[in-house]
Parts: structure tokens; sequence; C-alpha cells
């Protein structure tokens, strides 16, 4: 068993507080991704768990060990960093080969291990080339395999696919999640990348300022995120926030904002709003808002076009309604001119709802 379990974790660098509070399970076998903006704490996460940062208050355990204060080489954990960590004296073959053979693995069994996640990282060609010969591509590719070919009790891995290409970054994905489930690995991945965390990880933890925001799988963090960071975080266009106040007539509880909205909750939506009565933050998708050339319907909003981004299966709508600015994700087909006026509708079932003090999702 590889479960990772961070309790009550702080980490200081003298006065600056990194993290606080830290609490969190990786399960044995998950694929676990640490997804949030640069400064957000978590490298210094992972250096925790890897042993290169001490741990300030609160424990770590790695398959139920206490781990505080036992040293990089004895946790059985192998890295992949975004720095390489390559040894320049030694061929591609012998940094592969070099973890094998700390552990006393006969040449033959060696050879067999480096030559098969060669195979899989695309590395054959270069076995026999110095690291100062490959590109940072090669450099990043042999770095994941070193990490890989070991078979550690953990694999953690910090932004491995930062400097490949758009088209060898999407088959590093697959090949990464590929060997995770094939060799039964625990791998904690570290990414500012949505895309790589939400398309390979089992589990999500997004956090910011040290802080968690949210754990939960890809669908809860983007179908039922937390709060209104996490919802601004993950999902590309970004989604639309927009300050509201709430207005009651009679039973009817609706959304309302000085440039014409009006999003009226069901019984449901009323409920988890629990009587709430300041400012709040409706948020929509660009993909959830209807967008339409006239006005068919007295509930339609109205603004004009600011920007249209032709993206090929999708058109990217900027609409400018007084001094706000919403996106919206058409159809290739729907393709107004700049400024002309269109109509949009807003549908509760489709939107999220946030205090508009603490960010907190109500739904």
């Amino acid at each position: 068993m590889a479960e990772i379990r961070f309790e009550g974790v702080d980490k200081h660098y003298g006065k600056v507080e990194a993290i606080k509070n830290l609490n969190f399970v990786c399960e044995d076998k998950d694929f676990f991704a640490i997804l949030g903006p640069s400064g957000c704490g978590k490298s210094s996460t992972l250096r925790m768990l890897a042993g290169l940062e001490d741990i300030t208050s609160g424990s770590l355990y790695i398959g139920g060990r206490r781990v505080n204060d036992v040293k990089p080489s004895e946790r059985n954990v192998a890295m992949s960093f975004e720095n390489f960590g390559l040894y320049p004296h030694f061929t591609v073959y012998e940094n592969l080969a070099y973890p094998l053979t700390v552990k006393k693995m006969n040449k033959a069994d060696i050879r067999e291990k480096v030559l098969v996640i060669a195979q899989e990282m695309q590395l054959t060609s270069i076995l026999n080339y110095m690291p100062g010969s490959l590109s940072n591509g090669q450099k990043q590719r042999v770095s994941i395999a070193r990490a890989l070919v070991r078979n550690p009790d953990v694999t953690i891995m910090d932004e491995p696919l930062s400097h490949l290409d758009a088209e060898l970054r999407g088959y590093m994905r697959h090949k990464i999640k590929h060997t995770h489930r094939a060799l039964g690995l625990t791998t904690v991945y570290v990414t500012h990348d949505q895309v790589e965390a939400m398309t390979m990880a089992d589990k999500i933890l997004i956090m910011n300022h040290g802080v968690i925001q949210q754990l939960g799988t890809p669908d809860e963090v983007y179908f039922n995120p937390a709060n209104e960071f996490v919802a601004g975080f993950i999902g590309t266009p970004q989604m639309n926030f927009i300050a509201c106040s709430i207005q009651s007539e009679g039973t009817a509880v609706s959304l309302i904002n000085p440039y014409g909205l009006k999003v009226v909750l069901s019984d449901e939506q009323k409920h988890m709003l629990g009587g709430h009565a300041g400012p709040v933050k409706l948020g929509v998708r660009p993909h959830n808002i209807q967008m339409f050339t006239e006005k068919t319907s007295g509930r339609l909003m109205t603004g004009e076009v600011y920007i249209v981004e032709p993206l090929g299966e999708t058109n990217i709508i900027t609409i400018k309604v007084g001094d706000i600015q919403i996106k919206a994700e058409t159809e290739p087909s729907f393709k107004p001119k700049l400024n002309d006026t269109v109509y949009f509708d807003i549908s509760s079932d489709k939107c999220h709802l946030f205090d508009g003090n603490t960010g907190k999702a109500f739904f």
C-alpha cells in the first residue's frame, strides 16, 4: 500500500506561511493531480512529499509510515522535475539504468526494463546520447522515463510536460497515464495546466495561496465547484461571473442586475440559497449561454458584439452589456458582426451562484 496522507501540515519560509493546514489523502494507485497557479504552494507540497523540504508542523504518512524525518533516499519515491535532474556524464541509457543499478538488479533485467520504458517514451534512438546533446523535450522525456522505470511506491512529477510541444504533450499525457495504470503506481502530479489535470487524474487537489480550495474528481470540480476561484480556474473559456442582487416577489426569487439580467431560481435553488440576502455572483459557462439575433422572447437580454473569435468547431463571442463583458460559445454558423445587437438567455438550471463576499458556492 502506498497511500499518502497529509495531516495538518504547515510550511513556513521564515515569516512566510507557504502552506496552511494541509489535510488530504491520496489513495493507493491513484493518479493524483495538484493544480493551481504559480505560487499557490503545489511545488512546496511535492517537495515535502519527496523529503526535499522539511515540514514546519503536522505529519506526513506514506504507506501508513510517518516520514517527517525519513531521508529522501529511504522513502522509495521517484521524482521527475521541470529542471530534468539528469546526470550529465551518463548516457540516456545509463541515466535510465542508474536507479535499477542502485537497487542491485542484474544487468539482463536492467536492460529489459530500460528498453521497455525507452520504447514507451520514444527514446530508443537516443539511448547512447549524452544529455548535453538533447533538446529540452527529449530531456523531459528521459526524466519521466527514469522516474517510471524503477517501479517505486510513489512517483511524483512537477510540471513534467512544460518543455514539450503541443503534439508531444498530448502523446505524453496518454503514455504517462497508461504506464501509471499498467504498473499500478501511486502518482502525484503537479501542474498549472487544467487540461493535464482533467485528462489524467483520478482526483484533483486545487490550491491557492497555500490553502486547499477543493479536492474531487475531474467531474466534481468542473460541475460542482466549491467556490468562485475553482469555477474560474477550471474550464476554457473561463466561466462568466456577473454581480447580481437577489429580488423576492411573493414566493419567486430572482437574480437581477442593472442591465436587464433576470434569472428566476428554482425551488431547489432557493432552498440552497438558504435565505441569503447579501451580494451574489452568478456563474455561467460560455457554452451554456443561448444566443439569438432577434428578440424572440421577453426574457432575452440584450448586448452588443465586442469580439468574435472563430475556432473552427465553435465561435467565442464576447458580448458587451453595459460595463461588463460576457463570453458565449456558439455554433460556427452563428457569425454576428462587430457592434451588432444580439440577444441571449441564461437558464437557471445551467448556472452557479456564489457568495459575493466569500466566493463560496451556493450551487
